[in-house]
């Protein structure tokens, strides 16, 4: 098997990178895979958390190669992904993509590599999910196709992601009512809001413009039943996420072998998804009035 490339994305958090590179140990192909670092810089320059991420790198074994780029400008979140997942498709036809708050099972790897290995001719298949929402499944095993992407853990192909030239419009707002909806997951989430208010630069944030792209090319996403990543920067310490619990899973024990061959939605996966968002938005309702009274 051709083994991913990992891009790792970084910034500020050398403790909570310590606990990722220490999950992706685990799997049995880390000496078989190459570590990009992409670590960005604060807007005064290298400091010493800079400096610490960077000595801790240095000290990394039991992979194949690691190879690091460290920016001379803050790039922010979004440019860095960007521009690193460009950088690794010069050499490369696929990425597995990780930030520094993440963690892994055990057989994430094996999960992900099976998987771009697997759909890299169903080219319906844009997107491969390392997170999935949470379900009560018999079958940890099984690996099944939806239409929501995450940016959890997740991989793709070069000749996907060369289709990925809009990164900054929002083609949805000017669509009919019933496009909208289907883009907002049958009106339960609010995810043209995020266009919004990207073009309003409240917030930059690329991971929209990637799910508007598969979105638009009626593309389908890979979940694993059973979630192998774990944000652990749910804790207010990442870029544009706040603090809440409701996206917590465990990390899947089972290794991911049991994939659906039919590149359609499939019925259970669609279900769990429906029942997080009606929870979550009547959480958000919840939350609203409470903030307000």
């Amino acid at each position: 098997m051709n083994y991913s490339p990992v891009a790792i994305f970084c910034y500020n958090r050398p403790t909570k990178l310590v606990n990722l590179i220490n999950s992706l140990k685990q799997s049995k192909e880390s000496n078989e895979t190459v570590l990009y670092f992409f670590v960005d810089i604060p807007k005064d320059g290298r400091n010493k958390m800079t400096e610490n991420i960077l000595n801790f790198i240095d000290l990394i074994e039991d992979f194949k190669e690691i190879k690091v780029i460290v920016r001379d400008e803050n790039f922010g979140l979004a440019k860095n992904i960007l521009n690193g997942i460009d950088f690794v498709f010069q050499n490369n036809d696929t990425v597995i993509c990780l930030e520094d708050d993440l963690v892994v099972s055990e057989n994430f790897l094996n999960y992900m590599n099976n998987s771009l290995s697997i759909y890299k001719e169903e080219k319906k298949v844009w997107h491969v999910n390392g997170w999935s929402y949470p379900q009560i499944r018999i079958f940890k095993s099984k690996v099944v196709i939806g239409k929501l992407m995450n940016s959890w853990g997740w991989a793709t192909w070069s000749d996907r992601w060369s289709n990925h030239t809009n990164r900054s419009e929002n083609l949805i707002s000017s669509s009919d009512k019933k496009i909208r909806r289907r883009f907002n997951f049958f009106g339960l989430s609010n995810w043209e809001q995020q266009l919004i208010d990207n073009d309003k630069e409240k917030i930059n944030s690329w991971a929209i413009f990637w799910y508007q792209t598969i979105f638009l090319n009626n593309g389908f996403t890979v979940y694993p039943a059973g979630s192998h990543v774990f944000n652990d920067g749910m804790d207010g310490s990442g870029t544009n996420s706040g603090i809440t619990k409701l996206f917590n899973v465990k990390l899947s024990k089972s290794v991911s072998k049991n994939f659906q061959q039919i590149i359609k939605s499939e019925y259970t996966n669609t279900f769990f998804t429906l029942f997080f968002y009606i929870r979550f938005k009547f959480y958000k309702k919840i939350r609203y009035l409470i903030e307000k009274k």
